[in-house]
């Protein structure tokens, strides 16, 4: 008999629009089909069931911290990298970018927006957000994610649920190794790897968007109160 090992590592094999028992019932045939499972976190191994499961040892990338020389602002400074679409928790800094401006006046919080997904309505509240307040809202494309975390205070990755079999968010390892407090959801692998940052609850328990939303402002105002101290 020919011995067959299955590698779980990133993305969506089992692909998030497939409904929910059906991907119970392809994680069973894996474990009918494979002698060995190897996966990257406990997330993985629950989220899909799965048995005959090893961990896999993780390496994590190694960041030039000469190319990327680590100059925060002067003045408080957060960033968001990703969709223009609620599923990734943008909606919630959108709506906290209000209070942080009134709380912190010469505070920058940028959206670099990498194009691929949005909706009108997002936009929408992104445009009015920016008309209100341009010298606070700035908004651009991709960007390099290092360079922008070397200078920015706080990183935000808010999203309300992860994406397949998702491993770990690379960019909330860069902004612990380039010095850039992290607000992320509880959500996927990310407690997994990264225990020590300040987590969101998962957004699906809540009753009201603005549970999560205080919650982000909160967090938010926190680390920015954190590095104004002496």
């Amino acid at each position: 008999k020919c011995k067959m090992s299955l590698y779980i590592l990133d993305g969506q094999p089992i692909p998030l629009d497939f409904k929910y028992p059906l991907r119970k019932l392809l994680a069973q045939y894996c474990n009918i089909s494979f002698d060995k499972i190897f996966v990257l976190s406990n997330f993985q191994k629950e989220n899909l069931g799965l048995k005959n499961v090893e961990m896999m040892e993780v390496y994590l990338p190694e960041i030039d911290k000469g190319k990327y020389i680590v100059k925060k602002t002067s003045y408080p400074s957060v960033l968001y990298m990703g969709h223009l679409k609620k599923f990734k928790g943008v909606d919630y800094l959108i709506s906290s970018s209000y209070e942080l401006v009134k709380r912190y006046p010469d505070i920058q919080i940028t959206f670099a927006i990498n194009g691929l997904h949005s909706s009108a309505a997002t936009e929408k509240e992104m445009d009015i957000l920016h008309f209100k307040f341009p010298n606070n809202i700035r908004i651009s494309g991709i960007v390099d994610p290092l360079t922008e975390l070397s200078h920015s205070w706080v990183y935000v990755y808010p999203f309300r649920r992860p994406h397949g079999t998702m491993a770990y968010a690379l960019s909330i390892y860069e902004a612990l190794a380039l010095g850039c407090s992290v607000i992320a959801s509880d959500v996927g692998s990310n407690r997994d790897f990264f225990s020590e940052i300040r987590f969101l609850n998962k957004p699906s328990i809540f009753e009201s968007f603005k549970d999560v939303k205080d919650q982000l402002f909160e967090g938010v105002c926190r680390e920015i109160d954190n590095r104004l101290l002496p």
